[in-house]
């Protein structure tokens, strides 16, 4: 979804409550607990040490609906919640306009009780780490969570929208009548 998109959507309706976006790649979001539980034991001289937290994982795959819950008055971020009842932007994902006018995942909620997010791109792995950077390091200061790579454009999570086109067409059929008769 981009910009230009957003406008003629805009025009008919200026709330944007019935429109529904999507995930262009399944998002992962980890909150660690804040005080992980850990002891030391001693076991045949060897020093032990085992923690034990609840991680908390939210996983917005690509068929899930989110709704718009705020813009900015540029319209250039947009508050997406992907959960019913969330109806704020405390809790809901921050999407905005990067380089090429399509909407980027900008941030995560934070959640109470628990430790920073660690977003993830698509399946929870190093390598798949969303780390913030500049959308367009020239001529912005917005930041963006990229999965950075060597040799091409960093991968981003954008924002999609299901559409569907009717084209109707019809035609007037003249035969032409010939010198026969």
């Amino acid at each position: 979804m981009d910009l230009e998109v957003l406008a003629r959507v805009h025009d008919s309706d200026p709330e944007l409550d019935a429109l529904r976006v999507y995930v262009d790649r399944r998002l992962l979001v980890v909150y660690p607990e804040l005080d992980a539980s850990g002891r030391i034991e001693l076991a045949g001289g060897v020093v032990e040490e085992r923690f034990v937290s609840r991680e908390v994982r939210q996983i917005i795959g690509r068929q899930r609906a989110g709704a718009v819950i705020a813009a900015s008055e540029d319209e250039r971020t947009l508050w997406i919640s992907f959960d019913p009842t969330c109806a704020e932007i405390g809790c809901a994902f921050a999407f905005v306009v990067a380089e090429d006018d399509s909407f980027v995942l900008g941030a995560v909620p934070e959640r109470a009780g628990r430790e920073k997010a660690v977003p993830y791109r698509g399946r929870r792995a190093e390598a798949a780490r969303l780390v913030g950077r500049l959308a367009d390091p020239e001529s912005s200061s917005t930041e963006v969570l990229v999965r950075p790579r060597r040799r091409r454009a960093p991968a981003k999570v954008g924002l999609e929208l299901r559409r569907r086109s009717y084209r109707g067409e019809r035609a007037d059929t003249e035969r032409a009548r010939g010198f026969d008769r």
